[in-house]
């Protein structure tokens, strides 16, 4: 990516091109978090592997393995690598639930008053159906209403 132009005179290079940037991304402080990501995440996915299979009263066996690839940037691979955790990743999403991406969320109760509404609405539109605006009847155009 190029150099970004914020006004006439100043610009700031944001792209790969800039050598720090390139140092930055594989740099070995992002590989220690990685690894540590790792760990962490595939720790907690064998765990759940683990119950599951504890729960089916099947042999418990890690199955879940990572490992970090350098090119342009360090990437983590996060991967289940035996034929159970890849049927148990292929039901429950196990890594994409293990991975920390921030606080959960307060949610909210349900509210009950929006179904009953969208009937309202529903009823209500259904009972206009084929009229127009000022009521008058819309004469068959769509071939569906028979009299």
């Amino acid at each position: 990516m190029a150099k970004r132009r914020i006004s006439e005179h100043f610009s700031i290079d944001f792209g790969s091109n800039n050598p720090e940037w390139r140092i930055l991304r594989n740099s070995p402080g992002v590989d220690e978090y990685l690894t540590r990501l790792g760990e962490e995440t595939i720790a907690r996915c064998n765990a759940d592997l683990r119950a599951a299979q504890a729960a089916r009263q099947q042999p418990q066996e890690d199955g879940y393995d990572f490992h970090i690839t350098h090119g342009s940037r360090s990437r983590l691979n996060i991967f289940p690598n035996t034929p159970r955790a890849m049927a148990h990743e292929a039901v429950n999403h196990t890594i994409l639930k293990s991975i920390p991406i921030g606080g959960p969320k307060e949610t909210p109760p349900p509210d009950h008053d929006i179904p009953r509404e969208l009937a309202r609405r529903s009823n209500e539109s259904q009972m206009h159906a084929g009229f127009d605006e000022q009521g008058n009847e819309i004469h068959n155009l769509d071939g569906r209403r028979h009299r």
